[in-house]
């Protein structure tokens, strides 16, 4: 079973009605997660599998959706609530390379985020061995296989609007003022473990 992850309110990208109110969206992707993998466990059905419809297909289609759901929330959590300053060496070394400089990393992955429906997650894409701004229009939706998260920004109206309203340049430059590089300094260790 999914435990859910304890966040406190220490971002201040937007107020803590805004957070508090996320955090119970990402306990509901936790319950459902949850609910989907019990049901799996209990009934499968595996021998009525279907690629067109079936019981089994829908709760693999759902189990894909509730699970990136949760995922993508502990990342977007888990890289808030930092200064904004003291940015990994290693980090602005990858997006040198791979971008030309930190600051065209930062104009791509704005745009990204622009252009994003559901989230925008920089990634070190092992095939490769780049840096890439990946685009999810929804949490099942986009990933690139062999990719490492590195940083995760929600991109849903439910995030921003009641602070922002649609102002989505406002909330992502924000952004970038409270991430917690030291969180994204940790999952950059962890590639090269």
């Amino acid at each position: 079973m999914i435990k859910p992850i304890k966040f406190e309110y220490s971002t201040k990208i937007v107020s803590k009605k805004a957070f508090e109110d996320h955090i119970k969206l990402y306990h509901g992707y936790v319950e459902k997660a949850n609910e989907i993998l019990q049901e799996l466990d209990k009934n499968p059905k595996t021998d009525k599998a279907h690629k067109n419809y079936s019981h089994f297909r829908g709760l693999k289609k759902d189990l894909n959706y509730n699970l990136n759901g949760v995922i993508h929330h502990e990342l977007f959590f888990g890289n808030l609530g930092g200064k904004g300053k003291e940015i990994g060496q290693n980090f602005v070394k990858l997006a040198q390379k791979c971008f030309g400089s930190f600051e065209n990393w930062k104009k791509d992955f704005c745009a990204t985020a622009k252009s994003a429906r559901g989230w925008a997650i920089a990634c070190y894409e092992q095939r490769t061995g780049k840096l890439q701004n990946i685009m999810l229009d929804a949490h099942d939706e986009g990933m690139v296989t062999s990719s490492y998260p590195l940083i995760a920004i929600d991109m849903y109206e439910h995030t921003y609007a009641l602070d922002y309203g649609t102002d989505t340049t406002s909330y992502i430059y924000n952004f970038f003022d409270d991430i917690c590089w030291e969180t994204v300094k940790k999952r950059m260790v962890a590639l090269d473990g």
